[in-house]
């Protein structure tokens, strides 16, 4: 592969694309490599004898943009030269992996990180934000990997029935930096066409997602058989194997930015990041269908309230369901705080999303299953909790060992709450914030973002002074399509009933 850097006459490549200016309302910025025949000025790469150079700005709203690819590949710590950007620094990985996908594709047009994102901080930090766009509109999305990550695919999907799962394929994988990342969940999932392919030049065949999913889960399966291994365990020795599995399954299961919030926040739970501010990057890029306008120095609060934002605008409040400390504002005490946002537990839910509208007096929650402090739960709630443990291999014979059983499967899974619990007919409650045991409450359990064992809820509690507060939990139990489900309000007024309900069948 031969890799240069070049400059042509500008005049021949200016009639190649649409040029409109970046204006101050449309602070996102896209550009693209092209293919070209012709000589110009612009500053361009020579990949295996064929010419590539930056566009200039392109109009992300128009019809007109050539059919582009993206790139997903992990940066890694090598560093050289930019060849677009003389004085900046890039991946020793950028040019391999553009290199991989040109081979790979027919498309004359490409979106890649180290060339395509704009240099100004201001404009860099709305683009970063609409990456999980940018990945969405392309019309294919080809992720690079390393040899040893992409020979571990190949290895999985040639597994016969008479082989054996073994643990280098899954450590290999595991080690992966681009399998660790943040960047990796938006870019995926945000996919359309989405394909596997080695950065060493001699790989010669790309691998379909479709593909790759159904190796990955045959391979998976018949690993922990063979093993005698649970999901569990299998959990604690390979988390971003686990966490992978998940990501390419929200790509087959998900419409773009239809994932709920909760959703998006879990599967980025256990990836990698330098800074924390490419954690909400990836996760707004992963939630919006909108290019961003947004404020020019981003924080990790702003952004915190930046991805709350547009859930509230989406109608999708599933983002209450946190671990972190309730906001203090008058009005706002069932929001979580702005900061590092972490799901109440790192596990893959599923369902659009928890719908709220806003209205005068408060957010008026859709879908809510609303359950009241018992002292037995039901014989079906009884056979559902036994159930779920059965299925991962967890021996519990009294409703106490049921209850610690419960407790210490959701803790494994990243839940940091009170072991103290609340019975409901239906199952158990577990608060992140202990409740005291003759507490007014209810408990409101989402009925439409769901996990397979019961769902994300959040119970309303008052204080020695009559307030109401809020904390949210894990609920495991039935979440049954004939349980009642109701809508409830989250109030903006200090003075309500129990937990503030105004609650209509």
């Amino acid at each position: 592969m031969a890799l240069s850097c070049s400059w042509f006459p500008s005049s021949l490549f200016s009639s190649q694309v649409s040029c409109p200016p970046t204006t101050v309302l449309d602070l996102m910025e896209f550009r693209l490599m092209l293919k070209v025949e012709e000589k110009t000025l612009h500053p361009s790469v020579l990949l295996d004898g064929q010419q590539w150079t930056l566009s200039e700005p392109l109009d992300i709203y128009s019809d007109d943009i050539p059919e582009y690819g993206c790139i997903s590949y992990v940066w890694g710590p090598g560093r050289m030269p930019n060849s677009i950007y003389p004085e900046l620094q890039m991946s020793h990985h950028t040019l391999h992996s553009l290199s991989a996908a040109i081979r790979h594709s027919n498309l004359t047009a490409f979106w890649i990180d180290s060339f395509s994102l704009p240099t100004d901080p201001v404009t860099k930090a709305a683009t970063l934000e609409s990456i999980g766009y940018i990945y969405a509109r392309a019309k294919q999305v080809t992720a690079v990997l390393s040899p040893p990550s992409y020979s571990a695919i190949e290895r999985m999907s040639r597994l016969a029935h008479s082989d054996t799962a073994l643990d280098d394929v899954l450590e290999d994988l595991e080690r992966d930096m681009w399998v660790h990342s943040v960047w990796t969940y938006q870019e995926i999932a945000n996919a359309g066409e989405l394909f596997f392919v080695g950065e060493d030049p001699d790989c010669k065949d790309r691998i379909p997602a479709f593909d790759f999913l159904n190796a990955l889960g045959y391979y998976l399966t018949r690993y922990r058989k063979q093993n005698n291994m649970s999901v569990m365990t299998f959990r604690q020795k390979y988390p971003y194997v686990d966490t992978f599995e998940d990501v390419i399954a929200d790509w087959i299961m998900g419409e773009f930015a239809e994932r709920s919030a909760l959703q998006i926040m879990s599967s980025l739970d256990r990836r990698v990041y330098e800074d924390p501010k490419n954690y909400y990057y990836a996760m707004i890029g992963a939630v919006t269908k909108v290019p961003s306008k947004r404020s020019s120095k981003p924080s990790v609060q702003s952004l915190a309230e930046t991805y709350m934002r547009i859930c509230e605008e989406k109608g999708d409040y599933s983002f209450i369901f946190t671990a972190n400390p309730r906001d203090d504002r008058p009005g706002l005490t069932w929001r979580p705080q702005s900061g590092m946002l972490r799901s109440i537990i790192s596990w893959h839910s599923y369902g659009d999303r928890l719908a709220g509208v806003k209205e005068a007096g408060g957010v008026r929650l859709k879908e809510v299953i609303v359950g009241r402090r018992t002292r037995q739960y039901s014989s079906a709630a009884r056979d559902s909790l036994m159930s779920w443990l059965q299925a991962l291999e967890i021996e519990a014979h009294t409703d106490e060992d049921i209850v610690r059983r419960h407790y210490d499967m959701i803790k494994e899974i990243g839940f940091t709450g009170s072991p103290e619990h609340i019975i409901l007919e239906t199952g158990i409650f577990f608060s992140q914030d202990a409740i005291a045991p003759g507490a007014d409450i209810e408990i409101w359990i989402s009925g439409s973002v769901r996990y397979l064992f019961g769902a994300p809820g959040i119970a309303i509690a008052k204080d020695q002074n009559g307030t109401p507060w809020y904390t949210p939990g894990v609920y495991c139990g039935l979440v049954e399509s004939s349980m009642p489900r109701s809508e409830v309000v989250l109030p903006v007024e200090p003075s309500f009933t129990v937990g503030g309900v105004q609650r209509t069948q």
